[in-house]
């Protein structure tokens, strides 16, 4: 009472300039200590909450006004929020949501349509972009479960990939080039078509025929026929077989090219996935993952696919129990290991993998890839590697998510956490890195938790899934809602998975191991693979009540 008693008699502003060093578990019980305390917070609220949002990163500073919420955050986010103090509240019951700690609700978006391929999630205008293994696009309201705007199964090819950013929709188009289609009120805002690539006939007869939320914008033919494509606002790249193309999304202009992608000291073999940023390209290729630098236009670092290790830091996951989880909550936290515990061939063989996915940090330094084999590598501040600082494994995390014989799925990586669907099951989670930069020498093991959706636990079905998007309050994939999953044989099948040695064949004139995927007995029908839609897992309250 004496420190508190101290501590009142200090100048406001520099009590203000204490507590904004205190975490929001902290200011939270401060105004039960005594009525000073809370005649305090109450006369200083709106400074408190605020500085409380700036230590927790909710904002990019403490100067930040309330009004510029609305343009960072969605507004599903922020019902009911009228302050700082109501900020936190529902920024802190999110963050806690996807660690298991509050609540969470599974949400079925039927307007999506059925035999979902591609998902694209829009939380800030609230829709989701959809396309079909039938074929055709739809775009279905977020909120209010109902279709805003579509494109007919015989203008979209079945099993179109699509992209979306910044109001740009892209997708395949029969014969190898790309449809770009623009938010139809940001072409209002900025009504200036590109000056090249122009959209054709074919795009302004099915727009004229539909009206709505996007307008033709370009048409972009290729040099030659495409192998993966990927849009990250404002960049498209575009691979071929031996060449990168690089498109300038807004003005339809083709900004570069990188050659010889397939040549060098390792041969990349097939295209997986690709990723781009600002500084680089990534091909995920069937025999390994291959960095280009943007600026030099050439390849940069190579990861062959082909190691035991590719970490000084492993993990692995052990049996636990989703029992004792708070209740509602979809996810849970689950074990793990340092150091994977599967069985591995002798060191004088190689494992054939492949990885199938990598995604880059929005601020282009951080490095997510995921191997065929439910096995993700974490790459944080990847450059270093690539200048020759240090060697990747001492940057890198290698996780094994489950069985090997489980093949992965699908990669999502956004807001700082990395969500990934194998056939054994879905999992997200967050790495907190210790910074060394104070010139320590003494190396600390990232902080890892993973938490996995037990609800979303049958093989028969996670063998279906063919996207998986991530938003600020939720995770998005494509599921059949119609079945009903028995939880305690989900997590037996899981806990088998993780017991399970890996099968391995081999070749002994070349002496590489070949993993062998077996996906264990699961007795539902394959006859529902295209009655999926797309479910997601929410984790922001719809109201006050909840929290």
């Amino acid at each position: 009472m004496q420190t508190s008693e101290s501590f009142s008699r200090l100048p406001v502003e520099l009590r203000l300039q204490t507590l904004a060093y205190l975490p929001l578990s902290s200011l939270c019980t401060l105004p039960l200590v005594s009525r000073d305390w809370k005649d305090f917070f109450d006369t200083n609220e709106t400074t408190i909450f605020r500085n409380a949002a700036a230590l927790h990163r909710f904002i990019p500073s403490s100067t930040t006004p309330l009004a510029d919420l609305w343009s960072i955050y969605s507004k599903r986010s922020l019902i009911d929020v009228d302050g700082w103090k109501s900020f936190c509240r529902r920024r802190l019951y999110i963050e806690q949501s996807w660690s298991g700690k509050r609540p969470s609700t599974v949400t079925e978006h039927h307007a999506t349509g059925t035999a979902v391929q591609r998902i694209k999630v829009d939380e800030a205008e609230g829709y989701i972009i959809t396309t079909s293994k039938m074929g055709g696009l739809i775009v279905a309201d977020l909120v209010h479960n109902q279709v805003l705007w579509s494109l007919p199964r015989d203008y979209v090819p079945p099993f179109t990939h699509c992209e979306y950013g910044k109001g740009y929709l892209i997708f395949d188009r029969s014969g190898g080039a790309k449809e770009l289609w623009r938010r139809a009120w940001d072409c209002q805002i900025s009504p200036e078509m590109p000056a090249v690539s122009l959209p054709d006939n074919k795009q302004h007869q099915v727009s004229s025929a539909i009206h709505g939320l996007f307008k033709p914008w370009a048409l972009l033919k290729m040099p030659m026929p495409s192998l993966a494509f990927r849009f990250v606002y404002p960049t498209l790249i575009v691979a071929c077989w031996d060449q990168m193309y690089l498109w300038d999304v807004p003005t339809g202009m083709l900004i570069q090219t990188i050659a010889e992608t397939q040549d060098g000291v390792a041969t990349r073999g097939d295209i997986n996935y690709i990723e781009v940023s600002p500084r680089h390209a990534f091909i995920c290729g069937s025999n390994l993952l291959r960095i280009f630098s943007r600026e030099l236009g050439k390849c940069v670092l190579d990861i062959p696919s082909t190691q035991f290790s590719f970490a000084d830091w492993s993990y692995s996951l052990i049996p636990c129990n989703p029992l004792g989880t708070s209740p509602g909550a979809v996810l849970f936290p689950h074990d793990v290991v340092p150091e994977s515990q599967h069985v591995r061939p002798p060191v004088n063989y190689r494992v054939i993998d492949q990885f199938i996915a990598a995604h880059v940090s929005a601020c282009g330094s951080n490095l997510v890839a995921l191997l065929s084999s439910s096995r993700i590598i974490v790459m944080y501040d990847f450059e270093r590697a690539v200048r020759g600082e240090v060697e990747m494994r001492e940057i890198a995390l290698d996780i094994q998510l489950g069985s090997p014989s489980c093949r992965s799925k699908y990669l999502a990586f956004e807001n700082g956490r990395i969500a990934v669907a194998t056939e054994g099951g879905l999992f997200v989670f967050q790495l907190i890195f210790v910074d060394h930069s104070g010139g320590s020498t003494q190396r600390e093991a990232p902080r890892l938790t993973v938490y996995r959706a037990s609800r979303f636990g049958s093989p028969s079905l996670l063998k279906f899934i063919s996207c998986l998007q991530m938003s600020d309050t939720g995770l998005f994939l494509n599921w059949d809602p119609t079945i009903t999953v028995n939880r305690v044989r989900s997590e037996t099948i899981f806990n088998e998975f993780l017991m399970q040695r890996t099968h391995y064949t081999t070749n002994d004139f070349n002496g590489d191991y070949f993993i062998q995927f077996e996906t264990p007995h699961d007795p539902i029908p394959r006859t529902h693979r295209h009655r999926s839609t797309v479910l997601s897992i929410d984790f922001v309250p719809l109201n006050r009540d909840t929290e």
